[in-house]
């Protein structure tokens, strides 16, 4: 299926009594384009920056001390060791990396990493033992019915007509997810989609480093 199947085929789902059911049907789509776009575990939508990770140092600026040209790391999808790739550091939330890493002095192959401080600083735990040589994998920022392979036209078309079955649902979250990940130049007819729905992005960040020091 091609954009302009799509958006006619969620159109005759809206109704012709609806003077807009094309604007409309446009804006689902493009929607639906996002959230595939967010899609985890496939290639398309992904790339891989290197780095290298500083024996003892557990705490790095992004942007500044790692992935300088990647100052925001919204899309971070995974972190590998390049001579372990199929063993991914496991990236969790900062309540959970606080039970590890607060206070710990560990040191070794880091096993857990968390961004925090405004998702500006990413730490690991425990603190590399070696200069570690890692891949970060980002998500890229997929915002154009051209950049999702033809193998998942049907699922953009799938997840429009569920928005549209069930907004409050699919999105609401849809519009939180782009929000959260700064998809600032899609303007259209948002607010054909979003009004009345809302789904502002919450909460707050936390200060310092994890682990008191």
């Amino acid at each position: 299926m091609q954009e302009r199947d799509i958006i006619s085929a969620v159109a005759v789902k809206i109704g012709s009594s609806n003077a807009n059911a094309e604007e409309i049907a446009g804006a689902y789509v493009k929607m639906a384009v996002l959230k595939v776009g967010r899609t985890r575990g496939v290639s398309w939508n992904r790339e891989g920056v290197a780095f290298t990770l500083t024996s003892g140092k557990a705490s790095y600026k992004i942007g500044q001390e790692i992935l300088k040209d990647y100052p925001d790391l919204r899309n971070l999808q995974s972190i590998h060791f390049t001579d372990a790739p199929d063993n991914p550091v496991d990236l969790v939330g900062v309540d959970e990396f606080s039970k590890f890493a607060r206070g710990s002095s560990a040191s070794g192959r880091p096993e857990k990493a968390c961004l925090h401080s405004g998702e500006t600083t990413l730490e690991f735990w425990p603190n590399p033992a070696s200069a570690y040589a890692t891949w970060a994998y980002l998500r890229k920022k997929i915002e154009n019915f051209s950049d999702i392979p033809e193998d998942y036209h049907d699922v953009v078309f799938a997840v429009a007509m569920a928005m549209l079955t069930s907004p409050s649902a699919f999105a609401a979250q849809g519009i939180k997810e782009i929000k959260e990940d700064s998809y600032t130049t899609w303007e259209g007819n948002v607010f054909q989609v979003s009004r009345g729905i809302g789904g502002a992005s919450g909460g707050g960040a936390d200060s310092g480093n994890l682990r008191g020091r």
